[in-house]
C-alpha cells in the first residue's frame, strides 16, 4: 500500500503543471545567486558595449553621430531600462543588466506558460516547451544577455503560437499580436536571423 501511495504521489507531481513552475523558480534562484557571485565574468564584452551605448543615448548622444557602432540600434534601446537604473541609482552596471535579463526571462516564461495552458493542451505535450526554456536559460551562462540569447527568448512565444496554430489550436488575437511583437523586437536586433524562422 505504501509503495502504491508513493508511486501515485510521484505520478501526480510529475503530471502537475506546478512542478514546472517550481523547477523554473529554483533555476531562477540559482541564476540570481550565480550572477551575484560571478557577475563580472558573466557580463560579456558585447553586453558591456551595448550597455555603454544605451548610457550614451540617455545622456543625449546620437548613435552613428556622436558614437559609432556598426550594429542595428535596437539593442541599444533594449538596454535603456537597466542603463537608466544604473545612472539614477548608481547601481553596478553588470548586476543591474543581468538581473534585468532574469526579469525578462521570467516574463517570457510566464507568457509562454499562459499560452500553453490556455490552449488546453495535455501537460505531457507542453511540458517539453517549458522545460526547454528552463534548460536553455541555465546552460547559456557564457553568453547570458548577449544578442543571441535575447533573440531566442523573444521568439519563443511566437514559435509556440505558430506551432499551435499549425495544429489548429485556438489562439486569441491579443496573444498572437503580443507574440508577434516580441518576435519582431527580437529579430530586429539581428535582422539576418529572420530567415531562420520563415
Amino acid at each position: 500500500m505504501k509503495v502504491d501511495f508513493f508511486a501515485n504521489l510521484q505520478q501526480s507531481i510529475i503530471k502537475s503543471p506546478l512542478i514546472i513552475l517550481v523547477v523554473f523558480a529554483l533555476t531562477q534562484i540559482f541564476l540570481i545567486y550565480k550572477i551575484f557571485v560571478n557577475h563580472q565574468v558573466i557580463f560579456s564584452g558585447d553586453c558591456a558595449l551595448f550597455f555603454e551605448c544605451a548610457k550614451r543615448l540617455l545622456l543625449g548622444q546620437l548613435p552613428y553621430v556622436d558614437f559609432i557602432e556598426h550594429n542595428p540600434p535596437l539593442i541599444y534601446y533594449f538596454n535603456l531600462i537597466p542603463a537608466w537604473f544604473h545612472l539614477q541609482f548608481n547601481l553596478s552596471a553588470d548586476l543591474v543588466f543581468l538581473y534585468y535579463m532574469v526579469i525578462i526571462t521570467t516574463l517570457i516564461f510566464i507568457f509562454s506558460y499562459k499560452i500553453l495552458v490556455n490552449a488546453k493542451l495535455q501537460f505531457s505535450i507542453y511540458q517539453t516547451f517549458l522545460i526547454a526554456i528552463v534548460l536553455f536559460n541555465i546552460t547559456v551562462l557564457e553568453t547570458y544577455g548577449q544578442r543571441e540569447h535575447i533573440i531566442v527568448l523573444l521568439i519563443i512565444p511566437f514559435m509556440i503560437v505558430r506551432s499551435l496554430r499549425f495544429e489548429n489550436y485556438a489562439i486569441s488575437k491579443l496573444t498572437a499580436i503580443l507574440a508577434g511583437i516580441l518576435a519582431g523586437i527580437g529579430l530586429s536586433i539581428k535582422p539576418w536571423y529572420t530567415i531562420l524562422i520563415l
